[in-house]
């Protein structure tokens, strides 16, 4: 029996206490990425395997903190491709160059599904959100891959983020 016996003095407070999970997000600050490559004559790329300078780039997030943020990058033109070459778009007009995205550590990132799921392929790991500005540092190079002919050369990723 709950409640107040009239013959004790006592009484009894039940508290109890909802608390309402906290989600661990990010916002992409920088939605729409454009890495401009500069210009390079076919000499700059002397033998299949040789790349270019880097041109960095990053990808800015505000995050919350309480999770560890992982990243698959999609080749927007091929999304089942997993090599570590971005496809040339279909407007792109050079032969025998490829691009290539590197992590900050300089390893070469590889290609993944649009897929947010733990051990999605080439999901790698980006490391333990923190409450405010998050910055994701990337390099892109071309690299050489066959017989060069000149022209522009442009390729499209996406990402996804997991949070685990």
């Amino acid at each position: 029996v709950w409640g107040n016996n009239s013959s004790d003095a006592s009484s009894w407070t039940i508290k109890s206490s909802i608390s309402k999970p906290t989600v661990t997000t990010c916002t992409v600050a920088n939605k729409n990425i454009s890495v401009p490559m500069p210009t390079i004559a076919g000499s700059a790329l002397p033998s299949v395997g040789s790349t270019s300078s880097a041109t960095r780039f990053q990808i800015e997030l505000a995050c919350t903190a309480g999770a560890t943020l992982f990243m698959t990058l999609t080749d927007a033109s091929t999304p089942g491709n997993t090599s570590d070459r971005l496809t040339a778009t279909a407007d792109s007009t050079a032969k025998g160059v490829a691009l290539q995205i590197f992590r900050e550590d300089g390893t070469t990132v590889s290609y993944g599904p649009d897929s947010s799921l733990p051990g999605t392929t080439n999901q790698h790991l980006i490391g333990a959100t923190t409450d405010g500005t998050q910055l994701i540092p990337f390099t892109a190079k071309y690299i050489r891959t066959d017989a060069i002919n000149a022209g522009s050369l442009n390729g499209k990723a996406t990402f996804t983020l997991s949070y685990q």
